[in-house]
């Protein structure tokens, strides 16, 4: 059965790239040799670094723009030691937006004067910073444009003359934007790109080479550029896969495309967060990533049975970071809508089993209730002059403003309401498993007038 795969990183990869990188590892290009036990230096390996480069200059539409794109190692933690010591040589700004920027920060003050022109520490980072000023002094300035743990990003860049350095590990090539603003962008693939165990380094050429340090060979974008990424023996697999990814990108139509559907995932999960009265998001509205959906329970008394759902509907990597908490749905470019909406039904079928309890509990308490069905009708035996379409014809748009005005709303108990289907068939009980959306007391929740009908006795 299908895993629907929201996990942060590693994460998920297209199928197809899976199957064919699978291939490689047993037979690559028809050579009866594996991937992994031929030569980088080879004309098979030569050949897979040189197209994987081609292609993320090609996607990023940076070629011939002077940029160089490297496939190296370390990860992004190794990118916020190199982005340094290559470009500081006086100051460098950084906007600290999360757990990825404090380090990346951490690491630039051993190589001169950084600092933190803004931050959104004070709300646990759950919003990007918007006023702040830059100075003109800058070497560079820093950003983490999405933000992996906090499920923010920066949907607008910032405006400066200088160098805009860019960790973009999680958002990589998941949406449209230009990409020649940036001096230099890094990305770890474990995100959008690959399996963990290379990083893409896109450099303009142009800004290295200025600072006065020496910078051992390993560490120097000029010699991997040099070297054309094989300065060491690199690693084959992730490059491979990386490529292979890359391709499946481009024929589906490029970032472009692939942003058209991270809009459309994304709207959609939102969209049943806000209408769901269980959860809340975490990060602003304005700031909520497209990659990211953080989310915490408002009653952690449910995290059981949502647990529950989401391993019975084969939902995996949904755990929140330790740091925020809750839950976290990365929904990167191989995830399809159709996981997107197994987990928002997992949420759904938490609000009704919340629903049945809120049911039984006002039964027992003997407080009047009123039934609202999403598709469903209601009769009432006892009558009653508000109860009738009329009456409910108040509903409009968000029909919370109801709650204020119970005197516009029947009083009926709860022996007295009966629910049919839309063809008349009688339930003789509340609990029987229909979609109820929710009932509670003089309060309900729906959100567009067509989905109540009612009619009275």
């Amino acid at each position: 059965m299908k895993k629907h795969n929201f996990s942060a990183g590693p994460s998920i990869l297209p199928r197809s790239v899976i199957e064919q990188a699978s291939n490689g590892i047993l037979n690559i290009n028809n050579s009866n040799l594996s991937l992994i036990e031929i030569s980088h230096r080879s004309n098979d390996f030569v050949e897979i670094m040189d197209r994987a480069t081609t292609l993320a200059l090609d996607l990023l539409k940076l070629n011939n723009k002077g940029y160089k794109a490297l496939f190296l190692q370390g990860g992004a933690s190794m990118q916020f030691l190199m982005t340094a010591y290559n470009l500081l040589e006086n100051k460098a700004g950084y906007i600290n937006t999360g757990a990825w920027s404090t380090k990346a920060l951490k690491e630039a003050k051993n190589f001169g004067d950084a600092i933190e022109v803004a931050t959104s520490k004070d709300a646990n980072f759950n919003y990007i910073p918007k006023n702040y000023s830059l100075g003109s002094d800058l070497d560079y300035l820093h950003i983490t444009t999405n933000n992996t743990i906090f499920g923010t990003q920066f949907h607008e860049l910032p405006k400066t003359n200088t160098n805009l350095i860019c960790d973009m590990s999680s958002d990589i090539f998941s949406r449209d934007i230009d990409f020649s603003k940036f001096s230099l962008i890094y990305a770890g693939a474990q995100k959008n790109m690959g399996p963990a165990g290379t990083t893409l380094v896109v450099v303009k050429e142009e800004i290295l080479g200025k600072v006065s340090r020496t910078i051992p060979s390993m560490l120097d974008y000029k010699v991997h550029i040099d070297k054309d990424s094989m300065f060491n023996t690199p690693p084959v697999f992730a490059v491979y896969t990386s490529m292979l990814t890359l391709e499946w990108l481009s024929k589906n139509g490029g970032i472009k495309a692939i942003e058209d559907k991270n809009i459309e995932k994304a709207n959609l999960l939102y969209n049943a967060i806000d209408s769901n009265d269980l959860f809340n998001g975490f990060a602003k509205k304005e700031d909520r990533s497209l990659m990211n959906v953080t989310f915490n329970l408002n009653d952690q008394n449910h995290k059981e049975h949502f647990d529950r759902l989401c391993l019975e509907a084969n939902i995996s990597g949904v755990n929140g970071h330790r740091s925020v908490g809750g839950y976290r749905a990365s929904i990167y470019n191989a995830l399809d809508i159709s996981s997107v909406k197994v987990l928002i039904e997992a949420m759904n079928q938490l609000n009704k089993l919340d629903l049945k309890q809120k049911i039984i509990e006002c039964a027992q308490k003997g407080m009047p209730i009123l039934g609202i069905c999403l598709g469903m009708q209601i009769l009432s035996n006892n009558g009653s002059e508000n109860c009738n379409s009329k009456g409910l014809g108040l509903i409009e748009g968000n029909v919370e403003i109801l709650k204020d005005k119970p005197n516009k709303l029947p009083h009926l108990g709860w022996n007295s309401v009966k629910f049919v289907d839309k063809k008349n068939k009688l339930f003789s009980n509340i609990t029987d498993e229909k979609d109820f959306y929710f009932i509670h007391s003089y309060y309900f929740n729906c959100k567009n007038k067509s989905d109540i009908l009612a009619t009275s006795d």
